[in-house]
């Protein structure tokens, strides 16, 4: 009998466990969504999904294959619309719980259709916060079926994992989901959206060029108004300035003449703000380190630093009125007196966002301190 008991007690805990299971779709059965695009036209939403063949992701020994990249269209009067018609053609289940990046294009922020996409992705049952976003002027269709370097799987892209190169050259910022939903809530905040490109013009395979992604600049948005596009040249202006710097190169001249290079690991700053004659003023103070990496001129230890700072205090001047050209405050002093003196800032903001001039920024502040010459000896 109690055998008969047990066996039975067991059967019931099997049925329980099996119950768990039985609406588990199978792995091979499912599309895998890697990366998402959306475009705005004519009063229509476009959407572009990446799928990726897994299989080209994982390590056979002795066969090399070419990653295997596939990109879905559709087109509604809504984000979701796009998405469920992209789904009636696509043979089986989709999952959108892999997603690692967004891209949207220059119409959706200048058309103000936003908001909808993160209203949509922050909903979705299955997607995360933790994707990269970037923003485009080129086909979507395009820069979703660009492949890395020998074909290697797209999961080791920049759009897939853009960390990498950032902590390499910190040049233009990059940005996680949650950072931008963030930033763009924050009162008087400016988001720097990562633009990413197709160029054919650095890498060749036998002899012929191959297209590749590049990140070329930033996308300047305003809580979520749109206000304009900065070149790869314009953000590395502000690089000192960017949260999470790793690590950047700098140049510096001589007589007009390259003479030194530098590779900065460490940028720390600080705004302080003040009333003065009742004006708001602004003092920005930086401290960066670095290495020597490259020496073309004989040059004194205690001048390479001089000129740095010299050089650096110019990019950020030059960044601060690019943003002013964009009615943008790309270095965030709204932010900062929003948060130290909440008081004041609503007392000179207009509109929710603190008017800015030339001379608001009065003040700024480069000390630079090299700590590692390598191989050449550092003299003063």
């Amino acid at each position: 009998m109690k055998k008969i008991v047990m066996a039975l007690v067991i059967s019931f805990v099997f049925i329980f466990i099996l119950e768990g299971c039985w609406d588990a779709k199978e792995i091979e059965n499912q599309n895998y969504i890697t990366a998402f695009g959306v475009d705005y036209k004519n009063g229509s939403m476009e959407v572009f999904a990446q799928i990726l063949n897994f299989e080209s992701t994982a390590k056979t020994e002795g066969i090399v294959s070419k990653a295997k990249i596939s990109v879905g269209r559709g087109q509604g009067t809504s984000f979701i619309a796009a998405m469920e018609q992209i789904s009636k053609s696509s043979q089986r289940r989709e999952f959108w719980g892999h997603v690692y990046s967004i891209v949207v294009t220059e119409n959706i922020l200048r058309e103000g259709k936003l908001a909808e996409i993160i209203d949509v992705v922050t909903r979705h049952r299955d997607m995360r916060y933790s994707k990269w976003v970037f923003a485009t002027r080129e086909s979507l269709a395009n820069l979703l079926s660009t492949h890395t370097i020998f074909d290697v799987s797209n999961l080791n892209s920049i759009l897939s994992n853009p960390q990498d190169q950032y902590e390499q050259f910190s040049n233009e910022r990059i940005l996680y989901m949650n950072d931008l939903i963030a930033e763009l809530n924050e009162p008087n905040s400016t988001v720097l959206i990562p633009s990413i490109q197709i160029t054919s013009k650095t890498w060749q395979e036998n002899k012929k060029a191959i297209p590749l992604l590049e990140l070329n600049g930033h996308f300047i948005m305003s809580g979520y108004r749109y206000k304009g596009w900065i070149n790869q040249r314009e953000a590395r202006m502000g690089r000192w300035t960017y949260r999470h710097f790793k690590q950047s190169n700098i140049t510096i001249e001589q007589d007009s003449k390259p003479a030194t290079t530098l590779m900065v690991k460490r940028s720390d700053y600080d705004i302080r703000a003040k009333v003065v004659q009742g004006k708001l003023r602004f003092a920005l103070s930086l401290s960066l380190t670095g290495e020597l990496v490259q020496v073309q001129q004989d040059v004194p230890y205690d001048k390479i630093e001089k000129l740095v700072g010299q050089t650096v205090k110019k990019e950020i001047r030059e960044f601060y009125n690019r943003g002013l050209e964009l009615h943008a405050d790309l270095l965030q002093l709204g932010v900062f007196l929003y948060k130290k003196d909440p008081k004041r800032w609503r007392e000179l903001s207009v509109e929710g966002t603190l008017p800015l001039n030339p001379t608001t920024l009065e003040k700024i502040d480069v000390h630079f301190r090299i700590v590692n010459g390598h191989k050449y000896r550092l003299r003063r």
